[in-house]
């Protein structure tokens, strides 16, 4: 019951990349590395997930030949985006990111911290538009 649309590339880390029930991966978009996706969770196309990133430390040689890393900012062993989100078209979530359950990922957002459950955000780098406070049962604009 999951929807891998066409394009999509898929590349396990040494954790693994698990993908929950009913998940839509939207066309063109990449998932790189130690990656856990909850049940529901929905992309648009051409978004860019990735645990890892690559090193640079050699200016005499090109990137792409001196290995990747995982950024450990966050605290976390993977990424993990919580069930029941929309990730938007053209995101990208770099490093040890946790998107908590039923959170909007606004379009040609870029994401590089966590994001608590219930939230909207967007933006380059994304930040909290709102925030659903149980207690209220209302939104509230710009919380964190």
């Amino acid at each position: 019951d999951v929807q891998i649309r066409p394009d999509v590339d898929l590349f396990a880390g040494e954790g693994g990349l698990m993908i929950g029930s009913r998940c839509d991966i939207g066309e063109r978009c990449r998932l790189c590395g130690d990656i856990v996706l909850g049940e529901a969770v929905l992309f648009g196309p051409d978004s860019y997930v990735s645990s890892e990133d690559h090193c640079y430390e050699d200016v005499s040689r090109a990137v792409m030949d001196q290995g990747t890393y995982t950024p450990r900012k966050n605290g976390h062993d993977e990424l993990s985006i919580g069930e029941g989100s929309w990730v938007g078209t053209h995101c990208s979530i770099i490093g040890d990111v946790h998107i908590g359950k039923h959170c909007v990922i606004g379009s040609n957002s870029i994401v590089t911290h966590d994001v608590a459950d219930y939230c909207v955000v967007a933006g380059s780098p994304a930040r909290v538009l709102k925030q659903w406070d149980a207690e209220t049962s209302r939104w509230v604009c710009g919380a964190r």
